[in-house]
């Protein structure tokens, strides 16, 4: 697991490749990985998590022409809501670097699909788009909020919980889930795990 790289690298890395407010969210996504790791039990490396938690972000910042390039350049496979909204391109572009840089598959599958969602994630996907959602920085929740969250008894209660309340979000604003992240939204309501 990333034995020639430390999490110092990457919190150096990460801190120079987006603006300040990106980093400081990065940074708190990775500690809340880890108190959701050991919340749920899950059983990750604390490393593993917090390398994960920073990088998740690390195109974020990067332009459309950039994103795109990348995306031409590596043959990215992508979904056709990234095509119609640039700025979530940045999770598949996210995944190939972590690939390049020698995170563990896991890892990569996490970053990929932090945006969305999806049932092939994996736990530690779970972990990550969860704590996207969750880290304290975000304002769209209150402490109250949050902690209700971790009222779940799985990790998979919390992403549904996420889905249900983001999907109401979508409702208001006459949106509509994106087919993989609906897909992921029905699996867990009919009892799938990660």
């Amino acid at each position: 697991m990333l034995s020639n790289i430390s999490c110092t690298e990457i919190d150096a890395l990460v801190k120079e490749s987006v603006k300040e407010k990106r980093y400081l969210h990065c940074v708190s996504v990775a500690s809340t990985v880890n108190r959701l790791n050991e919340h749920y039990h899950a059983g990750f490396d604390p490393s593993l998590c917090t390398m994960t938690g920073l990088f998740h972000d690390i195109a974020r910042n990067w332009s459309e022409e950039k994103l795109k390039k990348f995306i031409k350049k590596n043959h990215v496979p992508v979904e056709e809501v990234e095509r119609e909204n640039i700025k979530l391109l940045h999770s598949p572009v996210g995944a190939v670097l972590s690939k390049q840089m020698g995170f563990p598959l896991e890892a990569q599958k996490a970053i990929r699909f932090h945006t969305l969602g999806s049932k092939d994630m994996g736990l530690l996907g779970a972990l990550v788009y969860a704590a996207d959602y969750l880290e304290p920085r975000r304002k769209f929740l209150t402490d109250e909020q949050r902690a209700s969250y971790f009222e779940n008894e799985t990790i998979e209660g919390v992403c549904l919980q996420i889905l249900d309340a983001q999907l109401e979000h979508f409702k208001s604003k006459n949106m509509v889930e994106a087919p993989i992240t609906e897909s992921f939204h029905h699996y867990l309501k009919e009892g799938g795990k990660l």
